[in-house]
């Protein structure tokens, strides 16, 4: 298989009758995807497959069916999380298959595609910044974050 798109994640509002969402990017097995319900008051819950939802068509896409339809005002995110491991091992000397290689480049490119996914959500420094050596504290109730550096 081979990796055309960055895409990691995908957010469906809900309807209160939609049960069944597309997965948009590519993924090996189950395992790989995570499905969160968030509801109403923001609040994130995990779904586990064979109980809130079930997975078909490992591949370049899927389906993720829904036991009930999230409603109005909720949301469903569902994201790659390839594993941070490289389950593939090439022996000194070996027969290596084109597709053995290329799937463990796809793996790689998959975990690359989750860290960049999450760097994206962390707030950052302009390109120009010449801030270095900012620890951030501990978070503490009715308190701001002071970023002055030491």
């Amino acid at each position: 298989m081979t990796i055309g798109s960055t895409t990691t994640k995908v957010t469906y509002n809900g309807d209160g009758s939609t049960v069944a969402f597309t997965v948009t990017f590519a993924y090996s097995a189950a395992s790989e995807v995570e499905v969160i319900h968030r509801d109403s008051s923001g609040t994130e819950t995990t779904w586990t497959n064979g109980s809130e939802y079930t997975l078909t068509a490992a591949g370049s896409s899927g389906t993720v069916t829904a036991t009930s339809a999230p409603a109005s005002g909720e949301k469903l995110i569902i994201r790659r999380i390839t594993p941070y491991t490289q389950p593939t091992d090439f022996v000194t000397g070996g027969v290596v298959q084109v597709s053995t290689i290329e799937s463990a480049i796809d793996n790689v490119v998959k975990q690359v595609l989750r860290l960049s996914e999450v760097v994206d959500r962390i707030p950052q420094f302009a390109e120009t910044s010449s801030s270095s050596g900012i620890t951030f504290p501990d978070p503490e109730a009715s308190k701001f974050v002071d970023i002055t550096p030491a």
